[in-house]
């Protein structure tokens, strides 16, 4: 449950996102999510970092935490925080000690992801997952680290002690996400492969662990865990693992954020940068702001799975097709558009009639689109594209238009253009 202050709804640009309800003034509080659904901590930290409320024993003058899970590979910073940590039946502890014991005995180096056929619907995720045969092989670090996050998500389901369903409609980036880095399928499966075999040494949790369960989770980490960083407020953070914190993960990204997050302990608190209006997206930063605009946009372009749309982008085509309009308005004759208002009228017609025929052909030659994906493929390649009047204007102006296009053909083109645009919801 949100608070009073914002709620979810679709964006503009796609996809959902948190806004204001109402006015919030400048460093208001607005949201607190008082622990992680699930979380884990990169293998090279795990002595360094609690366990349960992720202190960082550097930031408290000390090397490591002594306090640990016997046989469990996890370390804490109180005995209250172990036992916190430790479920009724402490399967988690069991799981992760069968993580480490299955990581031991496999010999040999980690395989190098395979370049794979590119991914290009859900089809063939599917039949990729179906045609694998699950050969267990050794893990990279990485790899190993994504199983225990895998295993605290399932026993958080299996226990009963979070919302799987809330979970489950976070946006799922599988598709978009292997479709950019194919390669990733194979380590994917070998994480699946691995955490099934560690999981039979747990009977109670072996039947969680399933690769619809995996896929699921695995879907839905790519764009919504946030990284778990040292507190420290002098130079570079450390990123000292991920959490899935699910109600924060509605806060979409903007290069200028109008909210900060601030994590304390196991909370992640939300604050208002400046003054908010109501209905205004509530956007946080999802890279470090004070780096250089090359590295963010190195690291966005990297990330960038989750249909994330520069609003900055956005609004700059708005005002370049908007001068485009207007500088067509200035060349026409006067009452141009009245005088030839049955020509314009049946744009319209011609139009759609143009997009559906191109949508059409697309959707018998290219099996695996759907209708809807033909449409907006057809939407580019038709009189239809919304940045037609810009390409028009190639056509139009210029000293070659002058010399060699007549001037009742440039006046037609123009208007086309600009009913076009105006035609468009």
């Amino acid at each position: 449950m949100y608070s009073d202050l914002l709620h979810i709804k679709e964006t503009a640009y796609g996809g959902r996102g948190l806004f204001a309800t109402t006015s919030i003034p400048k460093n208001a509080f607005i949201y607190t999510c008082s622990s992680p659904y699930a979380s884990v901590i990169y293998r090279v930290f795990r002595k360094e970092v609690c366990g349960h409320c992720f202190s960082y024993a550097f930031d408290s003058n000390r090397n490591a935490w002594n306090i640990r899970r016997d046989g469990a590979g996890v370390w804490f910073c109180s005995i209250g925080c172990r036992d916190a940590w430790q479920d009724g039946d402490g399967l988690l502890g069991k799981m992760h000690a069968a993580v480490d014991r299955l990581a031991r005995s496999l010999k040999g180096e980690a395989k190098e992801s395979c370049s794979r056929k590119k991914i290009t619907s859900k089809k063939d995720l599917d039949a990729a997952w179906a045609a694998s045969t699950f050969d267990l092989e050794p893990l990279t670090q990485l790899e190993l680290d994504t199983v225990r996050f895998l295993a605290s998500v399932i026993m958080v389901r299996y226990t009963g002690g979070g919302e799987w369903a809330d979970f489950i409609q976070l946006q799922d980036n599988e598709l978009e996400y292997i479709r950019g880095r194919p390669q990733d399928l194979d380590s994917q499966i070998r994480v699946y492969a691995f955490l099934r075999k560690a999981a039979q040494a747990v009977p109670d949790f072996y039947a969680y662990v399933t690769v619809d369960t995996v896929r699921a989770i695995l879907g839905r980490d790519q764009g919504n865990a946030f990284g778990l960083y040292d507190m420290s407020t002098s130079g570079d953070s450390e990123m000292l693992g991920f959490a899935m914190y699910i109600k924060a993960s509605y806060f979409n990204h903007d290069c200028s954020p109008n909210v900060r997050k601030q994590r304390e302990g196991r909370s992640m608190h939300f604050y208002a940068v400046r003054d908010i209006e109501a209905g205004e997206e509530l956007c946080i930063s999802y890279i470090d702001a004070s780096d250089p605009v090359e590295k963010r946009r190195e690291e966005l372009a990297r990330d960038c799975i989750w249909g994330l749309s520069h609003k900055v982008t956005l609004e700059v085509m708005r005002i370049v097709l908007a001068i485009g309009l207007f500088a067509i308005r200035v060349e026409l004759p006067r009452n141009y558009m009245a005088r030839h208002a049955k020509g314009l009228l049946m744009v319209v017609p011609t139009m759609a009639f143009g997009w559906v025929t191109v949508a059409c052909v697309l959707w018998v030659l290219f099996h695996d689109f759907n209708f809807v994906s033909c449409l907006a493929i057809a939407a580019c390649l038709t009189p239809t594209d919304p940045i037609y009047p810009i390409i028009c204007a190639a056509i139009v102006g210029g000293q070659f238009a002058l010399k060699h296009v007549p001037v009742r053909l440039r006046h037609m083109l123009s208007a086309e253009a600009a009913a076009n645009k105006m035609s468009l919801p």
